[in-house]
């Protein structure tokens, strides 16, 4: 790859997981919202929350910004963060903002070390002196800066009334992360605003679910060519579908990377005849990995099943029994019409496989481990093979 599609990828990449990352902030504020509020994306800003404060709305306007390069977004002389406040304070002077009633947050997942103008003024306690410190500060920069791309944001603070920017100034705030982001430690606030941190409720799944439905929506309402708005009440309500909808589930799913495998299991299961059918195929080391850790997970989460579950040997026995009828059909559709070398058949034959979870119970799985590692384990009992002669090659 050069380095111009390796520059490319690690854009798009950071700017999906820029977008990504006001999903993220959207479903926090949904979760700590009062009924009667209102969450948007992009419209006003990258979030918009309006709070029912009495008689009265609160509208907070928050700019996101999250990096995968651990770059810092607001300091002194960063054009985003100039970029944002021309932004505010064009929408403040065209009067689309009521200044009075409003806050201004500037979120990332970048924590900054050093000290900069915005996050002194974000500093519980501030006195005037700071606020005046800070716009002399930022004037200071915008007649004095060189750069081509932060000018015309620098001019909208120099053309703005001083009274303007300095009721801006007083009403932003900076949310970030004190060290490192643990996106891991962001969900669990969500979890517990949204009261599913009890051990009965599988709470990972359900805030996947929600997910899915906020980017669904999204994309829905601006195909259309509404806007991304979201209430509290809605996000509870789905919610609560959810945790009936997994009540009624005979077996709670867990997700991968909470079912922890040792290394030591792992080396145990490198000797092992599914590892040498996938050997027979050429798959690829990770792919082997990947295939040991489904084997280990779907094995321990069955045992767990059998033990906890409201699943009997005979779903067990049906769930294997269908993954191998799958099974069956692309090994002989591929044997007989696939011309190609053996191992690029095997190959074939295991890859369209494991597309399919098949259905435990009546439900289909949630998790590809479930399924991969059932198809792993019928392979280590010489119920199924992948390589076309697979049956005297592992005699």
């Amino acid at each position: 790859m050069s380095s111009l599609d390796s520059n490319y990828l690690f854009s798009a990449k950071g700017q999906m997981y820029g977008y990504l990352y006001q999903i993220d902030r959207a479903l926090l504020w949904l979760s700590r919202c009062p009924d009667g509020s209102i969450v948007s994306i992009e419209t006003d800003d990258d979030v918009v929350v309006r709070l029912v404060n009495g008689d009265s709305i609160e509208t907070i306007y928050e700019q996101d910004k999250a990096s995968v390069k651990k770059r810092y977004p607001f300091t002194n002389t960063n054009v985003n963060l100039w970029k944002t406040l021309s932004n505010w304070l064009t929408l403040i002077e065209t009067q689309q903002i009521n200044i009075e009633n409003s806050r201004f947050l500037l979120a990332t997942n970048i924590p900054n070390k050093s000290s900069c103008i915005v996050k002194t003024i974000s500093t519980y306690n501030v006195d005037e002196a700071t606020y005046e410190k800070a716009y002399c500060d930022l004037l200071e920069i915008a007649n004095n800066t060189k750069s081509t791309s932060l000018k015309p944001y620098a001019e909208k603070l120099i053309q703005s009334d001083k009274s303007v920017v300095m009721s801006l100034l007083r009403r932003i705030e900076l949310c970030e992360c004190p060290n490192n982001y643990d996106r891991k430690i962001f969900l669990e606030q969500i979890i517990q605003g949204l009261h599913l941190n009890d051990e009965e409720t599988p709470r990972y799944e359900i805030l996947t679910q929600l997910y899915g439905w906020v980017i669904n929506t999204c994309m829905e309402l601006w195909l259309s060519g509404g806007n991304a708005c979201f209430n509290p009440k809605t996000l509870w309500s789905k919610r609560d579908f959810l945790i009936r909808q997994f009540a009624q589930k005979p077996f709670i799913e867990k997700a991968a990377n909470l079912i922890p495998i040792s290394q030591i299991d792992q080396d145990n299961e490198k000797g092992s005849l599914f590892v040498k059918q996938l050997d027979l195929i050429l798959a690829q080391d990770d792919e082997k990995l990947k295939a040991i850790q489904d084997f280990l997970r779907a094995k321990r989460e069955k045992h767990n099943y059998a033990l906890n579950a409201n699943l009997t040997k005979l779903h067990l026995d049906e769930y294997e029994d269908g993954l191998k009828e799958n099974w069956w059909q692309n090994y002989s559709k591929h044997r007989r019409l696939n011309k190609g070398e053996p191992a690029d058949i095997g190959y074939a034959i295991y890859s369209e496989t494991i597309q399919h979870k098949g259905r435990l119970a009546g439900i289909e799985p949630t998790y590809f481990y479930l399924s991969n590692g059932t198809y792993h384990e019928l392979a280590n009992k010489r119920f199924i093979g992948w390589h076309p002669n697979w049956e005297d090659l592992t005699k």
